[in-house]
């Protein structure tokens, strides 16, 4: 419900097909498997999507992990450390469309 409002509050909601928590799904990040069930939720290959997280240890390195593009959300005072680097850091929500834009990921076959 939190992370619904945030996407509401960005301007962000209709652009998500498909979401999955952990509480939902079963299994908590960093486990690849839950970032393989988002995939599947969409109908499409692992390797056209990407993780939106604020955490390093687990958002982070769990897409990592998956072998997909993380983008962390670095809230104020929030220091990168020597754990897994993101490939992409917004401080908004709101500007994650402009990056989205500037990613070349491999098209969906409509197959």
């Amino acid at each position: 419900a939190e992370l619904a409002a945030a996407l509401d509050k960005a301007g962000l909601r209709s652009l998500i097909d498909a979401m999955v928590t952990s509480r939902d799904f079963g299994s908590a990040k960093p486990d690849p498997a839950i970032y393989v069930e988002g995939a599947r939720r969409l109908g499409v290959p692992l390797e056209t999507t990407c993780m939106v997280g604020d955490r390093l240890d687990t958002d982070i390195a769990g897409a990592l992990n998956a072998g997909i593009p993380a983008v962390w959300l670095k809230h104020p005072g929030a220091v990168l450390t020597g754990g897994p680097a993101p490939t992409h850091i917004i401080t908004r929500l709101g500007e994650l469309p402009a990056w989205l834009e500037t990613v070349n990921v491999p098209p969906v076959s409509s197959s």
